[in-house]
């Protein structure tokens, strides 16, 4: 996924009305996928964000190659609090048409709600670089999952993994961009690391090549090789 190939879709959620759920963890799905009813593993780009308040920024990458100019598509933003049944609150879906010569495209999202309450305002970040995946032969229908987790221990001394931010691209080039946005106020500094995951999946669903990296380590700008996952 080179330059030259990317859509840079970005834009800012605006929750109007919308309250302070009660239940953890508050995050923002933003997908974009062909009409009607996709399979996770074929929408063409989404990012998953914890947010602590609104505006909330979100960019996808899109990469040309997976649809057809000026194709309608389906751009979706929901709000989820907790897990399982009931933690959907709140979605809203656009129509949009991409041409293939525009190079960034900025589409911002109102979430729809009717408390009265305003939202805090969030303290987002954004990380950037490039991914180079040298050892794999053939990219046809592989996704590319950047994830920053927050790491802490339990009572019982294990590890618990909570995802902060997700982005996810369909990657068919070895050197691809990436982006990230992560809002800092949902992090926890008591004894908690911050890891940036990279995971390259192929249409099997089989994980062929990935690397973690402290979140601390971190230069912008910078170059990750992705090397197959130990056997």
């Amino acid at each position: 996924m080179t330059a030259d190939n990317i859509i840079e879709l970005r834009g800012s959620i605006k929750l109007d009305n919308i309250p302070q759920f009660e239940a953890t963890p508050v995050r923002v799905l933003v997908a974009l996928t062909h009409p009607g009813i996709v399979p996770r593993a074929e929408w063409l780009a989404s990012c998953t964000q914890q947010y602590s308040g609104a505006p909330i920024p979100y960019q996808l990458h899109v990469d040309k190659r997976t649809f057809q100019a000026n194709e309608t598509l389906e751009l979706e933003a929901i709000l989820l609090a907790g897990w399982g049944e009931g933690s959907e609150k709140a979605r809203v879906k656009l129509e949009l048409s991409l041409g293939h010569d525009t190079p960034r495209v900025e589409q911002d999202i109102t979430v729809q709600g009717q408390d009265q309450a305003p939202l805090t305002a969030p303290d987002f970040k954004q990380i950037t670089g490039t991914v180079l995946a040298s050892d794999i032969e053939d990219l046809s229908a592989h996704q590319l999952f950047v994830n920053l987790y927050e790491v802490s221990l339990n009572d019982e001394g294990q590890k618990v993994f909570n995802s902060i931010s997700e982005n996810v691209y369909q990657m068919r080039d070895l050197n691809a961009p990436f982006s990230l946005h992560y809002d800092k106020q949902v992090l926890v500094n008591d004894g908690a690391s911050h890891d940036l995951s990279f995971m390259l999946r192929a249409p099997s669903g089989s994980i062929v090549a990935g690397r973690d990296i402290d979140l601390n380590t971190w230069e912008s700008g910078q170059q990750i090789e992705l090397g197959k996952p130990k056997a």
